[in-house]
């Protein structure tokens, strides 16, 4: 998850589109390939036991009637509604932020050398994402999880607004390894 937009813009730089896309069906293929290969026991590969398609008997109504009655559920829990609420709107915020800093570099900060530094971005919040890993733990057993949740919040949206004024690459690459320090708590607090 980390490395990955780095090795793809790695991949595009040195063999261009087609050669990425040939080199992920590649992996695809080697994926089943190996998965193919592999001797798992039946309890693994099939936990239910043996089916055949006829036997699902796939029905539409039966599968909407039961989503229905899931989300009424959630509807009438208020826990639950923050909850999902909640990962939406991180599901939102993650969607931006994973391209935006692309855009930055390649229309504000470096034109020229957007490429790389778009793999340097995802380097430095692996990095900022592994030292706020290890500083979470430490920071949710002293101040509890509410003040670590609010006030990393804070200071992370402090820092990406940060980033929309930032005027230099390097600048930008601090910012970005500090923001991922302040996030890694943040996912600590909500993943437990």
């Amino acid at each position: 998850m980390l490395f990955g937009m780095s090795l793809g813009a790695a991949a595009y730089h040195l063999i261009g589109v087609e050669g990425a896309i040939i080199v992920d069906g590649l992996s695809f293929l080697l994926s089943g390939v190996l998965l193919a290969r592999g001797d798992f026991p039946e309890a693994a590969r099939l936990p239910n036991g043996r089916n055949r398609v006829r036997d699902l008997r796939l029905r539409l109504r039966l599968i909407v009637s039961d989503f229905w009655v899931g989300l009424r559920y959630i509807v009438a829990h208020k826990l639950l509604r923050v909850l999902i609420s909640g990962f939406l709107f991180f599901g939102i915020i993650n969607g931006v932020f994973s391209v935006l800093p692309i855009f930055a570099m390649k229309y504000k900060l470096s034109p020229d050398g957007y490429v790389v530094y778009s793999s340097m971005i995802t380097v430095c919040l692996g990095i900022g994402f592994l030292v706020g890993s290890v500083l979470g733990p430490k920071l949710i057993a002293r101040f509890t999880r509410t003040p670590v949740l609010i006030t990393g919040l804070f200071v992370a949206s402090l820092l990406i607004f940060g980033l929309g004024l930032a005027d230099r690459v390097e600048i930008y690459l601090a910012i970005v390894v500090a923001a991922g320090i302040t996030l890694a708590p943040v996912n600590i607090v909500l993943g437990s």
